[in-house]
């Protein structure tokens, strides 16, 4: 756990029981109980948006400005390749665990947890998706009988 944003936390929460009053004594009052409570309603906040800054800062080192980008996918009697930023992966039919039809993408899963989701996006038409589907699937059951 990140200890900044944990003792950020501590003393937001020092703060809003510090200034909210006791209702019973009317006076501002100090619990360690109280303080811990706020702690904990604050602190998953904190701690999501710490990420998500870090992450975005990550992303901008690596990738820059860019936020979409091309990934390609080629069926062939053999496996299917997967092609996405100067990278290449190549997996035979064998490899293939299952592929699932999904309402907005076509899942090919590998035995060893990889594989890929192709997106309805990724198809000019529904005949296109179902040719793709078609082709998968009639390469993965030729390598498996």
């Amino acid at each position: 756990m990140d200890k900044y944003v944990h003792c950020r936390a501590i003393r937001m929460a020092a703060y809003i029981r510090f200034v909210l009053p006791d209702s019973r004594q009317g006076s501002p009052r100090w619990s360690g109980s109280s303080l811990r409570q706020c702690s904990a309603l604050i602190y998953p906040t904190l701690l999501k948006s710490g990420t998500q800054k870090r992450l975005r800062k990550l992303h901008q080192e690596i990738l820059g400005n860019e936020n979409s980008f091309v990934c390609e996918v080629e069926l062939t009697p053999y496996g299917f390749t997967v092609s996405q930023m100067n990278r290449e992966i190549k997996y035979s039919w064998q490899a293939v665990k299952e592929i699932e039809e999904t309402s907005d993408s076509v899942d090919i899963f590998t035995r060893d947890g990889g594989g890929v989701i192709v997106r309805n996006r990724a198809f000019q038409s529904v005949a296109e998706r179902m040719t793709f589907i078609e082709s998968a699937t009639s390469f993965l059951n030729q390598n498996r009988g």
